[in-house]
């Protein structure tokens, strides 16, 4: 991490001298293509495990030959070395993925020891170069967003690792980053239950969005990249619960908060250890149950309140359909897992239906 005395690290990557003094030798055996995958992996892990991206030190004649000379390292300080074609103390010539050189090795000796090195710019920009001045996700994403006239306010201290990323703390909020992830703002009691349940680290993996309002204007959510999609719901009513898998996925294939409401739990186990589940705050209360075998299915309103009479999945098992209007337009009716057959009730009557049920 920039301290403002350490440089990044460096990838010295150049002719193999133990190969056959060809280009296949030169280039470790490896395609254009395989070089830049590795160096493009080192990097990235590079960048992961320090939030700085790490010099490459490389002579002209090498990259060109050796990678093809591939433009996707506009984010790698470059060190160039000197090639043949270059001669000693000159500018030297920079590979096409560059358009300017960090620093030169423009003499294999001289009046310091080993190689000698010049950085291209003043000591005032070699300062900023170890501090890290140079914008990044977390900063760029904090800017776009307003900076310190944004609801999160001013930076608490620096950034830090965390799980496979880093992180920057605000007055009023977090930004997380990860590379797959990229950069993302968490605040209130959002931020609050993402930590209880062990943050980038935890179930739910980095964000993917930044705080969203529901279209009722009521709550708001963030979206995570764990357990097969997540998201962590709030209202002022129902408080901050997380969603996640196929439960969240027939949440938001229903109609999401204005069909079930917000949630008001977190993933559930069921008692007999089968399903899991996430209540909600819909007209009448409605839930989401799972299991590996019958899927996700909600059940709400006056249909879910006989079925937790009856003894919820302990009683006629767990729900085989989401709710459903009947033929006739008239009632609603829900399949569990002992259903076999359909059966005609009055109006007004809720009851177990031979083994579903039915609300008209």
């Amino acid at each position: 991490m920039a301290d403002g005395r350490t440089l990044p690290p460096v990838l010295d990557i150049g002719y193999n001298p133990y190969g056959s003094t060809d280009w296949t030798g030169w280039c470790y055996g490896l395609s254009p293509a395989r070089m830049t995958a590795w160096i493009a992996d080192f990097a990235g892990t590079v960048h992961d495990r320090t939030n700085r991206w790490p010099v490459i030190y490389t002579t002209n004649g090498w990259w060109s030959n050796c990678t093809g000379n591939d433009a996707g390292f506009g984010d790698d300080p470059l060190w160039i070395a000197p090639s043949n074609s270059d001669t000693g103390g000159a500018p030297p010539t920079i590979p096409p993925s560059w358009s300017v050189y960090t620093f030169f090795q423009y003499a294999s000796s001289g009046p310091f020891p080993g190689d000698q090195d010049v950085f291209n710019g003043t000591p005032d920009q070699l300062l900023a170069f170890a501090v890290g001045d140079t914008p990044d996700k977390i900063v760029e994403h904090y800017t776009a967003m307003g900076g310190s006239s944004s609801y999160l306010g001013n930076p608490s201290g620096g950034e830090y690792p965390i799980a496979a990323g880093w992180a920057q703390d605000y007055e009023h909020g977090t930004i997380y980053y990860s590379p797959t992830t990229g950069a993302w703002a968490l605040r209130g009691l959002v931020l609050a239950h993402y930590r209880d349940l062990g943050g980038p680290g935890g179930l739910l993996g980095f964000p993917t969005s930044d705080e969203t309002w529901t279209a009722d204007g009521e709550g708001s959510y963030n979206d995570f990249v764990g357990s097969g999609g997540a998201s962590i719901y709030w209202s002022q009513a129902s408080g901050a619960w997380s969603l996640h898998g196929e439960i969240r996925a027939k949440y938001l294939a229903v109609g999401g908060e204005p069909v079930l409401g917000f949630p008001t739990t977190d993933e559930n186990g069921t008692p007999d250890g089968v399903g899991r589940y996430n209540h909600f705050s819909g007209a009448g209360g409605a839930s989401i149950y799972w299991t590996a075998g019958t899927g996700a299915h909600e059940v709400q309103g006056a249909i879910r309140s006989r079925w937790a009479q009856l003894g919820w999945e302990t009683g006629p098992g767990y729900p085989v359909t989401d709710e459903i209007g009947t033929p006739d337009g008239v009632g609603r009716y829900n399949h569990d897992q002992s259903w076999s057959s359909d059966l005609a009730f009055p109006r007004d009557v809720i009851s177990r239906e031979g083994t579903g049920f039915r609300a008209t």
